[in-house]
């Protein structure tokens, strides 16, 4: 089955809206990403199978929970353009800021968005704590997206400084979580005004090592 077909089944089975256009710039990026990852290491050689499902369809997931229609984001540890570029095909009103400090990757995915003529995202090459990104971007997302390539509390204080002052974060997180989010509300409860654990439940989900994972919600206020 080719791309674009495997990403239109895995959203009528989960009831979630996409167009045609949509669809064909996601199969279109699976594609670039599956070739370069032949160059790159992007995303797990062993996981190129399931590219659509593991990284394509689990990134989507989020616009389940994403409540803002239009909204500026922040993608931390981008890597190959995860979440990031998906969720800037799905919300192309808003504007993203894929973020990660190997210039390798981010050169990828400003391949990829000049490729998919994506207008409304862009890659930097930075740490999201560098003062000059924190002084160009202060208070200016209203979300962030993450696969959660760091701690909840260094997640959280990477995008303080940079969110509005109500924003939202949802991220993709696997393992136990329990002692991480206890460190994490212990040291930023007079921010953090929610906080929900889901289980990254969908149809069909094939790959067991993925069960354990969920997707992260957080509500902030500064």
């Amino acid at each position: 089955m080719d791309y674009y077909s495997q990403i239109q089944d895995y959203f009528n089975l989960n009831n979630i809206l996409i167009n045609e256009t949509q669809l064909t710039l996601l199969s279109n990026y699976a594609q670039l990403l599956k070739e370069k990852n032949e160059i790159i290491n992007l995303i797990s050689r062993k996981d190129t199978d399931n590219i659509i499902e593991n990284h394509i369809f689990h990134s989507l997931l989020l616009t389940k929970y994403i409540t803002e229609n239009e909204f500026n984001f922040i993608d931390i540890g981008t890597g190959g353009g995860l979440p990031g570029i998906p969720i800037g095909i799905y919300y192309n009103n808003s504007k993203g800021v894929l973020v990660d400090s190997i210039s390798k990757k981010i050169n990828a995915v400003n391949e990829f968005i000049d490729k998919l003529n994506l207008s409304n995202i862009k890659g930097i090459c930075t740490r999201v704590e560098d003062k000059n990104f924190i002084k160009q971007y202060e208070n200016y997302f209203d979300v962030m997206i993450s696969r959660a390539v760091a701690p909840l509390i260094d997640l959280i204080k990477y995008f303080l400084p940079v969110s509005k002052a109500v924003s939202k974060m949802y991220f993709l997180k696997g393992g136990s979580l329990v002692e991480e989010i206890s460190l994490a509300k212990k040291k930023y409860s007079k921010y953090i005004t929610n906080l929900e654990i889901l289980n990254l439940n969908y149809k069909p989900n094939n790959i067991d090592n993925e069960k354990e994972k969920k997707i992260i919600i957080l509500g902030i206020k500064k």
